[in-house]
């Protein structure tokens, strides 16, 4: 090696250094060896041309914790906000695993928390002094964390509609609200990068992420649950109001988003939210949803466009404007409270809903045929979803004017032709 300041190790993996880091073989020449070396720990009386000072090693250090609190409110905190304030206390003895980013091939890191000692086995280790717990001496790479929530107690809810920044100190990062093993969102440890809440300690080598926290939260008051919908229409008249006669459009794909319009909602149990289809009624649904703020995206067979919006109430109007793809619409985002305000309703036994006690049944798309004739003073508008790029088209307003003005200008030269035209006397 002739390179200074960069690392030369590699791990044996046979021979009696199995485990163990070792240089590739060097060889010392004299008069032949690389000079100017930093720092250069040559002794003075060896000449710097015969010795090889470029041979290093690097070596850095990779962990995880942090803790596992009751998100109860205590000391003037806010129960069940996410959120570690007041004087809320940590949980011990829960039991915490290390997983690879699959989420199901386990690190088996032993009790102690250090990876690579003689207790490794599966099961992870446990939180101490105050619901710490921390994994140590791992390589870089992504993993996700798994907690098993004590019995009687379920995650806390997430400040962030679902799971909380990995930069956010002291926030619950456990994905949804479910009982038994709540799961952090995949985080990477890149050594030296600050990148997923990692911190990183360049005097000692090591990159520690002491963000990923769980709140835990009593099941005596479950959390209320929320559905929303629910019908896609043809629009004939294009007034984007829902009328009588006007028939339902099934085969229409539904998606469920959050507020940034690209990432998948989650359900309650923290499980992604699946497309759904409208059926032979136009109808659909998504159930098992948390009170927070979403978006919907529709996308339609071929043949067909979305209609207006804003043409009536919000029970009856269309809701989706298309995207840079005219055959999918995003609607804005929309809020679904935990109590019966606005929008949201008390579950009826026509909803078609099995698990939520409310639901927002607002979200309707009107449809229009792409071979129908287009009426006039139609306003179509792109959507305000990110990276939608359709150019906004206006009505005919400006082209019928003109076409008016012109009949009107005709008019009055057949009215004044029809006044200087001269009297025709009987016996002409």
């Amino acid at each position: 090696d002739v390179d200074d300041n960069d690392d030369n190790g590699l791990t044996a993996t046979s021979g009696f250094y199995v485990g163990g880091v070792q240089s590739a073989a060097v060889e010392v020449t004299i008069g032949g060896e690389p000079t100017g070396e930093n720092p250069n720990n040559n002794p003075s009386s060896t000449p710097d041309t015969n010795s090889n000072l470029t041979v290093d090693f690097g070596f850095y250090r990779v962990a995880v914790g942090n803790q596992v609190w009751l998100d109860d409110g205590a000391g003037g905190g806010t129960a069940d906000n996410g959120v570690l304030d007041g004087t809320e206390a940590g949980v011990d003895a829960v039991d915490v695993r290390l997983y690879a980013a699959d989420g199901t091939t386990e690190i088996e890191v032993g009790p102690d928390g250090w990876l690579g000692t003689s207790d490794d086995a599966p099961g992870g280790t446990s939180t101490v002094g105050g619901g710490f717990y921390q994994f140590r001496g791992l390589p870089e790479g992504s993993y996700v964390v798994e907690i098993d929530a004590p019995s009687g107690y379920r995650s806390s809810t997430d400040p962030a509609d679902g799971w909380a920044p990995l930069t956010t100190e002291s926030d619950d990062n456990g994905g949804g609200i479910g009982t038994g093993t709540v799961v952090s969102e995949t985080f990477a440890m890149i050594p030296g990068s600050s990148s997923d809440g990692n911190v990183p300690t360049a005097a000692d080598g090591t990159t520690a992420n002491p963000r990923v926290d769980f709140g835990l939260v009593a099941e005596s008051a479950p959390p209320t649950l929320v559905a929303v919908g629910d019908y896609v229409w043809i629009d004939i008249d294009q007034d984007g109001v829902q009328d009588v006669g006007e028939a339902p459009l099934s085969g229409v794909t539904v998606r469920l988003y959050r507020p940034d319009g690209a990432t998948p909602a989650r359900d309650a149990q923290d499980n992604a939210v699946l497309p759904v289809v409208t059926d032979s009624q136009g109808r659909y649904v998504f159930d098992n949803l948390l009170p927070g703020s979403y978006i919907a995206a529709f996308t339609l067979p071929s043949g067909w466009v979305f209609t207006s919006t804003g043409g009536g109430l919000s029970f009856d109007d269309s809701n989706p404007t298309a995207s840079a793809d005219p055959t999918v619409g995003f609607t804005p985002v929309f809020t679904i409270g935990s109590v019966v305000s606005g929008d949201t309703r008390a579950v009826l036994s026509t909803d078609r809903v099995s698990i939520a006690s409310l639901i927002d049944p607002t979200i309707d798309a009107g449809v229009i045929d792409i071979n129908a004739a287009r009426l006039p003073f139609r306003t179509t508008t792109t959507s305000s979803v990110p990276n939608s790029s359709l150019a906004t088209t206006g009505s005919d307003t400006p082209r019928m004017i003109a076409i008016a003005m012109l009949l009107v200008a005709g008019g009055w030269v057949v009215l004044l032709a029809r006044r200087r035209r001269p009297k025709v006397s009987a016996t002409d």
